[in-house]
């Protein structure tokens, strides 16, 4: 009985697969050409400044250049090819988005897991969360972050938790320091990914032997002195020091400046405005939750959206928490689906610390600005995860109500489905597109 029920799981993910590269398909097909994001004219200033032969532009020039230049020069590519700089920014964007799909998908393969019924609906959770379906339209740098996330995850549990022939773990290696590097030369958020191969290792069954860790600490060294030298050359050199920004250099000026003495006047309530509305109103990490679900500072076209928005504001809170529950009742079993689970957990939780140090120095009180919930895409792995660790656990209930496990089990899909395909076709899921951001 066990085995037709996991044969026909397999089937339905199968489904959804296809549905879902159809729905992402159109949805990139309905969104091609416009000018969706935050930052686009500094991107495409930049897209078409960019070259192999001159990587490094200064920021000082277009503000938009303090960022790495890999995402650049990859969309500069393009654009020799014949692809105006926008139509080449958007297709990398679209093609990242579905690196990052894939990668989850292969890493829930490998493990054994798309066989079972909270990996399906954790898997097509993430990818039609909101904020995961914007980046695979828009003009961003993040969604690389996002795929690179994905093939981290993935790389590190093959090495660590799986069985591989000496040969296989060295391309492994080769593959998750190159990718590590890669990371931080798209964007340094990067640097937020770092740590995931640790947590794989801590998390892995297998006993903590010195090689696993002297592979973990050759690749982070190498990692480490490749991005050194970068950060060394591209703005040490010229700006002394490491992590050069241009907020408050050439634009929000006054609102940087105003923004810094309050911080440094008032730390415990700059800190406190986190979470409580102590400036303009609303706490500094609610529009950052809120960004999940719709875009924070776009006007919408329809109420639909608007009411999916207020929905899932009110629905997501309440599921995350009973997820954490049942997340924390599962802390003995250890099995596979849990230990995946607690390393999206550490990393969604190390990049909403880094969030929050980041809107520590850059302090812009104001508006939509260091608080995008963008900057943290990866979290969303962990958002799904916890979505559906509490929906799942919903399942005994509606037994009890007289429907059988299978039937609960395709009620949950059917939901998951009717989540997957709503968002993908939401009609104005980027907002009013009329306006160049």
């Amino acid at each position: 009985m066990h085995e037709d029920r996991t044969l026909d799981l397999r089937a339905i993910e199968r489904a959804f697969l296809f549905a879902f590269i159809a729905l992402r398909l159109l949805l990139f097909a309905r969104m091609f050409g416009q000018y969706i994001g935050y930052d686009v004219r500094g991107h495409l200033q930049v897209v078409s400044a960019i070259s192999w032969t001159h990587p490094f532009l200064s920021p000082r020039a277009l503000y938009y250049a303090v960022h790495p230049p890999l995402g650049f020069l990859l969309a500069h590519s393009l654009t020799m090819l014949g692809m105006v700089p926008i139509l080449a920014a958007q297709t990398l964007s679209f093609l990242a988005s579905l690196v990052a799909f894939f990668f989850m998908r292969s890493t829930l393969k490998s493990l054994g897991l798309l066989g079972h019924l909270p990996a399906v609906v954790f898997l097509y959770l993430a990818a039609s969360i909101p904020m995961q379906i914007y980046l695979s339209v828009i003009v961003s740098l993040d969604v690389f972050v996002l795929a690179c996330m994905s093939i981290i995850l993935f790389l590190s549990v093959q090495i660590f938790w799986k069985k591989q022939s000496i040969f296989s773990v060295f391309l492994y290696c080769l593959a998750l320091t190159l990718t590590l590097i890669l990371a931080n030369l798209f964007k340094l958020s990067g640097f937020l990914l770092q740590p995931i191969p640790l947590f794989v290792l801590l998390l892995s069954r297998e006993a903590y032997t010195w090689r696993r860790f002297l592979i973990l600490l050759i690749m982070g060294f190498l990692s480490a002195v490749a991005t050194f030298v970068y950060l060394y050359y591209r703005n040490y050199i010229p700006e002394h020091t490491f992590f050069f920004s241009t907020a408050g250099l050439s634009m929000w000026t006054d609102l940087f400046r105003h923004s810094v003495w309050w911080r440094d006047t008032h730390p415990f309530l700059f800190v406190l405005a986190y979470i409580l509305p102590i400036q303009h109103g609303i706490p500094r990490l609610l529009p950052t939750w809120n960004s999940l679900w719709y875009m924070y500072d776009r006007d919408f076209l329809s109420v639909f959206t608007i009411f999916l928005a207020v929905l899932y504001n009110v629905v997501a809170p309440a599921l995350c928490f009973i997820g954490c529950i049942t997340a924390y009742g599962q802390r003995m079993t250890k099995d596979l689906w849990y230990r995946f689970g607690v390393v999206l957990l550490l990393t969604g939780a190390l990049h909403f610390l880094g969030l929050i140090a980041y809107m520590w120095s850059t302090p812009l009180l104001e508006g939509y600005l260091s608080n995008k919930g963008v900057y943290i895409a990866s979290a969303s792995f962990s958002i799904a995860y916890l979505l559906s660790l509490a929906l799942t656990s919903f399942l005994p209930l509606l037994n009890i109500k007289k429907f059988t496990r299978k039937q609960a089990e395709y009620c949950l899909l059917f939901c998951t489905a009717i989540f997957m395909i709503v968002n993908h076709l939401m009609p104005d899921i980027a907002g009013k597109t009329d306006v160049l951001y």
